[in-house]
């Protein structure tokens, strides 16, 4: 399982600008990046932190097997209905995430490849979220015995692309808002008054969306690792 080395990466890397004191005025966290995210702004301890992501490690086990993730370079509002396909995440202007069954995601990679639909890439995934429903009861009753911070400021809600305030309910980090669409666009889009956005992860994939949603600004947007070179890397908002 990845992904609780991947959240150690993205809390080690916030934790090493930190030490060099450079410190975010605002946190986005996209899918069990958010729980990193929540973590950095001290809305979750790292021990609860850490437990949730073990949690969504050992459900996905058994959820959503033999599902697909498919990238497609369109506008949200411009995605064709699909029987069992649903929106799983809008990154950008023109960067959205389908989810759904393998077969059916690879019919739908066909269709738009057909059409020349522009970065439309699929990937198989052990456990599909976001938003498939049927892991919702499972990963929201092992997320409840979590206790978030309520001090805390910082955080972005990527599923309602809002700020949270210090008096705001953090509950939805560790339940439902595993398994709901991710808003990550609109959050982006609250913080474009920003002038740097430094992605923490493994490799920058979500830097040309934040770059899409910032353009017209003078937002920077560098990320921090790239799986082929441990140089950082970086661009502005066109």
């Amino acid at each position: 399982m990845l992904q609780p080395v991947t959240f150690a990466v993205m809390v080690s890397l916030a934790a090493l600008l930190a030490s060099h004191g450079v410190r975010p005025d605002a946190v986005v966290g996209h899918s069990q990046g958010e729980i990193a995210a929540a973590c950095v702004a001290g809305a979750l301890s790292l021990a609860d932190a850490a437990k949730v992501v073990a949690l969504r490690a050992a459900t996905g086990a058994d959820l959503g097997r033999g599902g697909g993730l498919l990238t497609v370079a369109l506008p949200a509002a411009e995605i064709e209905p699909w029987d069992g396909i649903e929106i799983a995440a809008v990154n950008g202007p023109r960067s959205v995430v389908l989810a759904g069954p393998d077969e059916a995601i690879a019919e739908v990679e066909r269709h738009y490849r057909e059409r020349d639909v522009p970065r439309a890439h699929r990937r198989r995934v052990v456990r599909l979220a976001h938003p498939p429903r049927r892991a919702h009861r499972r990963q929201g009753a092992g997320a409840a015995g979590r206790r978030p911070r309520s001090g805390a400021d910082g955080a972005v809600d990527v599923h309602c692309g809002r700020r949270l305030g210090p008096g705001a309910d953090r509950r939805g980090l560790l339940g439902p808002h595993l398994v709901q669409r991710v808003r990550f666009a609109d959050a982006i889009a609250n913080l474009r008054d920003f002038g740097l956005f430094v992605e923490v992860s493994t490799h920058p994939v979500l830097a040309a969306p934040i770059s899409d949603t910032l353009a017209g600004t003078d937002a920077s947007v560098i990320g921090m690792l790239r799986r082929t070179t441990a140089a950082p890397t970086g661009t502005s908002a066109p």
